[in-house]
């Protein structure tokens, strides 16, 4: 999987946000998703590379201490989420 690349993980404040960027450059601010630090965290390790819930769990093992099943539990939930809205190509 991969993230699409025309949504972007922006800095507002305290808040970290989805925006997506249009094609001359400005930012569509029409539809907005807030992220929590966890979901960020999954959204800056997802846009290095293409990703698995499994790699993305690896991570959070890495950052965080987290068991390995709570962690793939979470990122399977998160990158669920994100197919939802649509911010994730297989």
């Amino acid at each position: 999987m991969h993230l699409k690349k025309k949504y972007k993980l922006r800095t507002l404040g305290p808040a970290r946000i989805i925006v997506t960027d249009t094609d001359d450059g400005a930012v569509n601010l029409s539809q907005v998703l807030s992220f929590n630090d966890t979901a960020a965290f999954l959204w800056e390790t997802a846009s290095k590379q293409d990703f698995t819930c499994q790699t993305l769990a690896d991570a959070l093992c890495e950052a965080y201490e987290v068991s390995p099943e709570q962690a793939l539990e979470d990122a399977t939930r998160t990158v669920e989420t994100w197919k939802q809205y649509h911010l994730v190509a297989e």
